[in-house]
């Protein structure tokens, strides 16, 4: 099960919010993914996104695939809304089947308010202007077109804890990781590390006990046009990565 945890933590999302532009109508958009661990797919991860009224809600329904579904019992569906320009999260929530984890949770960010409330009623404070963990990926990649932005400090929240995201980007077509990407494609990489706070959870998901840790490294490839192609989770032999799946 051990190797589950790698390659689970890439579940995080990768999906062009930006090209929506805000609208009082209704849009939605399926996009599909593969998570590969040793160059084999073993995760479908399927991302239902939805903009109206300046909001943005997705979520992230993850299932093995295939054989490994006879293998290993897992169906998470994560959620966030967030504002469109800001990337702010509004409310956000997972419901968790993994093997004998069985739960479902979600919290709401009050309004005026550094606070949050969770579906089991407990209250946690939120830093102005922090974001979740999906919220966060969103906005790197809307901002992953402009050098002048890197590198960046963002704060995190994740089921009450704190931590701080150190950003960078590289742009050269010759760097080692760039190489084998279409042009113009920008590489991100992104460290976390905890500023504080306690988990309203004890006993958490892989992905968010795995995410949740101290020195997590992501690296995430956008494209040109502000989309993130590729995301990967430590180092080969044993990197983990997620691929949109192309039509």
């Amino acid at each position: 099960m051990k190797f589950l945890r790698y390659f689970l933590i890439l579940l995080l999302p990768a999906v062009n919010v930006q090209a929506h532009a805000p609208s009082q109508y209704s849009k939605q958009v399926v996009v599909p993914y593969v998570v590969s661990y040793l160059g084999i797919p073993i995760i479908d991860m399927v991302q239902t996104i939805v903009t109206k009224d300046s909001l943005v809600t997705i979520s992230y329904d993850n299932q093995m695939r295939g054989f490994f579904n006879h293998l290993v019992d897992l169906h998470n569906v994560y959620g966030v809304t967030f504002v469109e320009k800001s990337y702010q999260p509004i409310r956000w929530s997972k419901q968790i089947q993994e093997g004998d984890l069985d739960f479902s949770l979600s919290a709401r960010r009050i309004p005026g308010k550094n606070e949050v409330r969770y579906s089991d009623g407990t209250k946690r404070k939120m830093p102005k202007g922090a974001f979740t963990v999906f919220s966060a990926t969103h906005y790197l990649e809307h901002m992953a077109g402009d050098p002048e932005k890197f590198p960046l400090s963002l704060k995190i929240y994740i089921d009450g804890e704190i931590w701080r995201a150190q950003v960078n980007r590289w742009s050269d077509p010759t760097h080692s990781q760039l190489d084998d990407h279409p042009p113009g494609t920008v590489l991100l990489r992104a460290v976390l590390h905890h500023d504080g706070g306690k988990s309203v959870v004890s006993k958490n998901d892989i992905l968010t006990g795995h995410i949740a840790s101290e020195g997590s490294l992501f690296l995430l490839w956008v494209d040109s046009n502000g989309q993130i192609i590729r995301a990967r989770f430590g180092t080969f032999p044993s990197a983990v990565e997620l691929d949109l799946l192309k039509n």
